[in-house]
Order: structure tokens, then C-alpha cells, then sequence
């Protein structure tokens, strides 16, 4: 056996950590020099180039038919609606030469522009769109545009490119009823074309690649300012995995909610584009409790439930906050009502004025005089228990009220039971949401006819409501709808007849290296994706 003395040993010990030393400096080097390359690298943009987006599993591509949210999005890069939403969520002709309405007989004419092609070069005309109001009616209850046409009597060709639209009633704006694409009767009323879509928008439908996706190829019969010449559209099953493959890049493009994008914890360096759907949450009074008549505690409750506050520690921001449930961003939304505010001075007076408060072993109790009785404040709140924000909403609403000497008991109900008790007014507060048409209509959340009678879940009766909704169904044109809504805003903000705490907003989420410089519609969120700026790195 070959033996070794110590100092040689020491000597190899030196000789192999003075070559480690030398190889890890040389791999430090290596590193600093590729960063510094990195560092260098300019974002240019890139004359051409294309992007995947994702799909859920097809049923049908036939727009009018369609069920799906994902596949609307694909669907809206190839067909062009009749009308859509601009910045002021006002109605704004895409496809539509001119149109006028008729209140006396409940009837809208539209003309088309002259010269309009689907993709496959054959004229629109006004047959499609009659055509198109005949597939929609009949097709589901969950197609995208079914309450878009529940009103529509008929439709009467005047022309070739003029249409006039009979409705059961009048109505009160132009152009809201008329926000859908229209499709090909020449095309689609031929069998087995559901899943190869035809259209008329700025790109046409290429059917699966080898890589089994879809493909969207720019029509280069339509002018298109943007540099997007194709669209891959991948298929995924879920809105989970499709927010997982964005951040692995896998897409480039997607449309979430702010409550996806937090639940999932997106960890990707991405550009968001936020825009206000048409939801908002509120908590709703029962005006049949003697306690809820009071108009100081429904102020007092009011001004304890702080938005801002509320926005950024429960909702993380999902939103945004609005004085009236009409959509902050919609030149229909009235910025001047009461805003009562969470000036804790103010709040401090108004229970100084109007209540009294004793402690009793820390605990602080609120009350209040009914008829020479004393009254403890004390409240029932109910929530659906699926709904894990509003019950995150209802314990802070617990919390902060208690600090005031409010209590709040909170019933988390199964939805069924959540809704029967709403509708037959068994309960103090609930927490609720509503969803308007893009109309901003909010009369079906503070008045609705049962049997020829006035009534609303709020039990709410008092200060003119009645009035101020029919105002609202009853007005006709631009002018007398506005100032009729913005009446309701103001006595709804004044009588505080429910407590907003957060208007909802969606998302456009593209890869680092792309840009969305367009306005995005929440009618057609992917409208303006031709227009999308991409850059790379060089």
C-alpha cells in the first residue's frame, strides 16, 4: 500500500482547494458577464408576432349559442357585435350605419354600414341580424346573450342592410338590447357548422394544428393598425389550470377576476389591466325592524363600515368604491350624493345625540329609545356560507361594530336557506350582491311588481321610491333616463336603503413583454387585441 506522509498530503490539500478557488472565481466570472449581458439587453418592439390564449372545452363555437365566458372571449376576436360599450359604458355602434326609435309604438330601426363581409366574402346583411334574434331566442337560458332579446316581438326586413325590431315595451336607452355579435344565416343555417365558426371580425377561424390547438389567422381582407398576426388557442379544462399555464407561460393573454388571481397567489411578472364588471356587493337593511327605521343608526352603520378600509383588508383591493350601485365608471353613475364618510369625530357626535352607552366588564353596549323603552342595539346578520369573502366581511363588520358597542350575530346559511329568508324578511342585515345589465338598471333591486303591488326585499316603502323607479322604467331617450337614475342614486344615497362596500372589477393579465395601450370594454374585453404591443429582448 502506497503511503503518503502528512506533508505531502498538506501540499495536495493546498493544490485542490487552490483549484476549486480558481474554478468557482471562474464561474463567478462567467455569471457577472452573462448578467452584465442581461443588463445590456433592450426591450424593442417587435414588427410582428403572435399569442396563445386559452380556451375551456368546446360545446359549440356558435357565439348566440354559446354558455361559455372563456370561449365568448375567443369568440368576440371573430365576430363584430352590432354595438358595444365604449369608456362611459355608453352603447357605441360597431357594425351599425344609423338607428332611431319609435317610443310610440316600441320600436328601434338600425341600419347597416354598406359594404360589411363575413370572412368567406359573402355580404351582411339585414337578413343576419334577423336571422341572428330567431337563434337567440331559441337557444338556452345560459347563452350569453338570452336576455338581450326577451323582449323582442319581431323583426322586419326593410332593406337590405335596414332592420326594425319590434319590442313588447318601449325602451328606455338604445343600443344596450343590441350588444351581441350577429353570425351568418347563409352559413349557419347549413348543419354541423357549430364548431367551425365563421365570423365577420378582424381574424378568421383556422381549424385544429398538429399541435391539436386552434389557430387564428389575421383576415387580410379587414384592416388591422395592431401587429398580431396569429392567435394559438390552447384548450384547458379549468379557470384554475388556465391561470396556473399563464404563469408557466404557456398563455400570453387572459381575462380573471381579482378573487381568481389572490385565491391562487400568481406569483408572475405580468402587466393588469383592471376594469369594473357589472357586480357590487352590498348589505342590505330590513326596513320592517323598528331598529332599521332609524335613520341616525342606519348612518351610524354606514359610516362604521369603512370601504376603504374594507377594499383593502378583505376584498385585497378586488374592486373599487362607489357612492351608488350604478357603475362608478358609467357616464350614468352620479357623483353627487350623499356621502356620509367615516369621520370618526362625526361618528363619535352622532352617538353622543342619539344613543346612550354603558360598559359593563369592558364590554361597551349601544342603545337606543323606542317608545320610552330602552332598546339594546342588537342585530342578526346573515350570509351564504359558500361565500367565503362575505363571510370575511361579516366577522370584520362583527368586529368593528363591537368596538362601538353594536352587536352583530352572524347566521352563515346554506344558500337555499339564505335566499328564502331574504325573500320572506326574516332577518336584520344580509350581505348580497347584485348584478345589473349594462344599462345600469337598478330598479329590479329597489322595486319589482308582485301581483300589481310596489315592493322590494328591503321592505323599503317610504320617501318616494315607488316614484323615483318608475321614473326611471317610464323614461325615454338619453336625457330623461340620466336625470331619472341620478333622482334614484340621490335618494338611495340619502336614505341610506343599502350600504355599498365594494364595486367589482375583472382583469386583463398579458406576459411582461406585452402591452395593452386600448381601452378595454367590459361588453368585449378582447376586442382590441390586435392592437396589443409586444417587445423582446435583444
Amino acid at each position: 500500500m502506497l503511503k503518503i506522509n502528512k506533508s505531502v498530503k498538506l501540499i495536495m490539500i493546498i493544490v485542490i482547494t487552490l483549484v476549486l478557488v480558481s474554478c468557482i472565481n471562474e464561474e463567478k466570472a462567467l455569471i457577472e458577464e452573462i448578467n452584465v449581458k442581461e443588463i445590456k439587453k433592450e426591450k424593442v418592439r417587435k414588427e410582428k408576432g403572435e399569442i396563445t390564449i386559452s380556451i375551456a372545452p368546446p360545446k359549440t363555437f356558435n357565439p348566440l349559442k354559446n354558455e361559455d365566458i372563456y370561449i365568448n372571449n375567443m369568440l368576440e376576436i371573430l365576430f363584430e357585435p352590432l354595438f358595444e360599450l365604449d369608456e362611459n359604458y355608453r352603447p357605441k355602434p360597431i357594425l351599425v350605419e344609423s338607428f332611431t326609435s319609435n317610443y310610440t309604438d316600441n320600436t328601434t330601426t338600425i341600419k347597416l354600414k354598406e359594404g360589411l363581409k363575413w370572412s368567406n366574402g359573402t355580404d351582411i346583411t339585414s337578413d343576419d341580424i334577423i336571422y341572428s334574434l330567431e337563434v337567440i331566442k331559441n337557444a338556452s337560458e345560459k347563452s350569453m346573450y338570452k336576455n338581450m332579446v326577451r323582449d323582442v316581438v319581431s323583426a322586419k326586413k326593410e332593406d337590405e342592410l335596414k332592420v326594425t325590431i319590434q319590442y313588447g315595451t318601449p325602451k328606455m336607452l338604445i343600443g344596450y338590447d343590441l350588444l351581441f355579435p350577429i353570425i351568418s344565416k347563409q352559413y349557419y343555417s347549413k348543419k354541423g357548422v357549430d364548431l367551425e365558426p365563421m365570423g365577420n371580425g378582424k381574424y378568421k377561424f383556422v381549424d385544429l394544428n398538429k399541435s391539436r390547438e386552434y389557430l387564428l389567422e389575421r383576415d387580410e381582407s379587414k384592416e388591422i393598425s395592431g401587429n398580431i398576426e396569429k392567435i394559438n388557442v390552447i384548450v384547458i379544462q379549468d379557470s384554475a389550470t388556465m391561470l396556473y399555464s399563464f404563469e408557466q407561460n404557456k398563455t400570453d393573454v387572459i381575462i380573471s377576476s381579482f378573487e381568481d388571481w389572490n385565491k391562487y397567489n400568481m406569483s408572475k411578472e405580468s402587466n393588469s389591466y383592471n376594469f369594473y364588471n357589472q357586480e357590487f356587493e352590498f348589505i342590505g337593511m330590513n326596513f320592517d325592524r323598528i331598529l332599521l327605521q332609524d335613520k341616525n343608526l342606519r348612518i351610524l352603520l354606514d359610516m362604521l363600515t369603512n370601504e376603504e378600509e374594507l377594499l383593502s383588508k378583505v376584498y385585497l383591493n378586488d374592486g373599487g368604491i362607489t357612492k351608488t350601485p350604478v357603475n362608478p365608471k358609467s357616464f350614468l353613475y352620479n357623483e353627487d350624493v350623499k356621502d356620509y364618510g367615516s369621520d370618526i369625530n362625526i361618528i363619535n357626535d352622532i352617538i353622543k345625540e342619539n344613543f346612550t352607552t354603558e360598559e359593563k366588564n369592558g364590554i361597551k353596549k349601544l342603545y337606543t329609545d323606542i317608545n320610552g323603552i330602552k332598546k339594546e342595539i342588537l342585530l342578526s346578520l346573515i350570509v351564504n356560507e359558500e361565500n367565503e369573502l362575505r363571510i370575511k366581511v361579516s366577522e370584520y363588520l362583527k368586529k368593528t361594530m363591537k368596538k362601538f358597542g353594536i352587536e352583530i350575530e352572524i347566521s352563515k346559511l346554506p344558500y337555499s336557506e339564505y335566499l328564502e329568508r331574504i325573500n320572506v324578511g326574516n332577518y336584520d342585515l344580509f350581505l348580497g350582491g347584485y348584478k345589473s345589465e349594462a344599462n345600469q338598471d337598478i330598479t329590479p333591486l329597489f322595486g319589482v311588481i308582485d301581483n300589481g303591488e310596489f315592493g322590494n326585499v328591503f321592505n323599503y316603502k317610504i320617501n318616494n321610491i315607488e316614484e323615483r323607479v318608475y321614473a326611471v322604467r317610464n323614461a325615454r331617450g338619453e336625457e330623461q333616463y340620466k336625470v331619472a337614475l341620478e333622482q334614484l342614486q340621490k335618494l338611495i344615497a340619502e336614505e341610506i336603503i343599502i350600504i355599498n362596500t365594494v364595486y367589482k372589477k375583472d382583469m386583463m393579465l398579458t406576459n411582461s413583454t406585452i402591452k395593452n395601450d386600448e381601452h378595454i370594454s367590459y361588453s368585449n374585453p378582447f376586442r382590441g387585441i390586435d392592437k396589443l404591443v409586444m417587445y423582446e429582448y435583444k
